[in-house]
C-alpha cells in the first residue's frame, strides 16, 4: 500500500498540504463573524436612539402662574413635565366664558379662540352620554358620570355631584351643562375604576381660571389625576381623549393650530365641544 490517506470510491490520493488551508479558513470565518456582530450592534444602537422620544429642554415649575400666562385674545400654551409625564396646558383668556356647541360642522368655524371635544358620545348612535344642556335646552339626560361642568350667565363651575343644582340653573339661565368623569375634587384625587393608559385630557379650574390640560404621553387616570393635583388644580373633569377627538386653538400669533388626529373622517352628529370665543 502506498503512503497517504485513501478514501473508498476515490481513485485519487489525499495531499496533506491541503491541511494547511484549514487554519486560514478558520481565521477568515472568525473575522467575518466579528464584522457581522460589529455592524449588527451599530444598527441596534441606531434604532434605540431613533426610538427615544424627544424631551422638553426645560422643566417648568409645578407652581405655574396661571394669571401671568393669560393673553388678551389668544390661547397661551405651556409645555411642561410633571412627574416625568409631558403635558400641555391650553389657557384661554380669563375674561371669556366658554359655551357648548354640538355638531361636527362646528369644527370648521375657526373664528373662535379655542375648541375642545367635551362630553362623551355614543358614536354611531349619535347620542350624548349623560346630561347635556346647550343654551338652556336639555339635549340629553342621565347620570353617566358624577363629574360635571356648568356654564351660567355669571360663572363656570366644575364639580362632582350626583344631583347638582347647577343643572336647573343652566336651564333657567339658558346656560350649558355636561357630565364627564371626575379627576380632582376640592384638590383631592378622585379614584376611578377605569384601568389602562390613555392620552388623557382634562378641563381644570385653578384660582378662578378654567383651562385644558392634555397629556402628551400615555398614562393611567390615577397618574394623570396625581399630576393635576401636583399642578395645583382644584377641580378637574375628563375631556374626550380619543386621538380623533378633534379641536383647535389660536396661538399668540393668531395662527390656528389643530388638536387631535384630523386624518380620521369620523364626524358623529353628537360630537360636542366646549368653545371659547370673543
Amino acid at each position: 500500500m502506498k503512503d497517504g490517506i485513501h478514501f473508498y470510491g476515490d481513485n485519487h490520493n489525499f495531499n496533506p498540504k491541503w491541511l494547511l488551508l484549514i487554519p486560514a479558513i478558520a481565521v477568515i470565518g472568525a473575522l467575518a463573524y466579528l464584522l457581522y456582530v460589529h455592524f449588527s450592534e451599530d444598527e441596534k444602537t441606531t434604532e434605540t436612539i431613533v426610538e427615544q422620544p424627544k424631551e422638553i429642554d426645560e422643566q417648568i415649575s409645578h407652581e405655574i402662574d396661571i394669571e401671568l400666562a393669560q393673553t388678551e385674545s389668544r390661547t397661551n400654551i405651556i409645555d411642561t413635565i410633571i412627574n416625568d409625564i409631558q403635558v400641555r396646558l391650553y389657557i384661554p383668556p380669563a375674561e371669556i366664558r366658554p359655551r357648548l356647541r354640538m355638531g361636527y360642522d362646528i369644527i370648521n368655524d375657526t373664528a373662535d379662540i379655542m375648541l375642545c371635544f367635551a362630553a362623551a358620545d355614543a358614536g354611531m348612535n349619535d347620542k350624548i352620554i349623560g346630561a347635556y344642556i346647550q343654551d338652556g335646552e336639555i339635549q340629553s339626560t342621565g347620570l353617566s358620570k358624577k363629574g360635571f361642568c356648568a356654564i351660567t350667565s355669571d360663572s363656570i363651575f366644575i364639580g362632582m355631584s350626583e344631583n347638582s343644582p347647577q343643572f336647573e340653573q343652566a336651564v333657567n339661565e339658558k346656560g350649558s351643562f355636561f357630565r364627564q368623569r371626575a379627576l380632582v375634587d376640592s384638590g383631592r384625587i378622585v379614584i376611578n375604576e377605569l384601568r389602562g393608559t390613555f392620552l388623557c385630557r382634562a378641563l381644570c379650574a385653578k384660582e378662578r381660571q378654567v383651562f385644558a390640560v392634555h397629556c402628551m404621553d400615555r398614562c393611567s387616570l390615577y397618574d394623570f389625576s396625581q399630576l393635576l393635583k401636583d399642578l395645583g388644580v382644584e377641580q378637574a373633569i375628563s375631556l374626550q381623549s380619543a386621538t380623533d377627538a378633534k379641536g383647535w386653538y389660536h396661538d399668540n400669533q393668531g395662527k390656528c393650530i389643530l388638536i387631535g388626529d384630523w386624518t380620521s373622517r369620523k364626524y358623529p352628529k353628537s360630537a360636542n365641544y366646549i368653545i371659547w370665543s370673543l
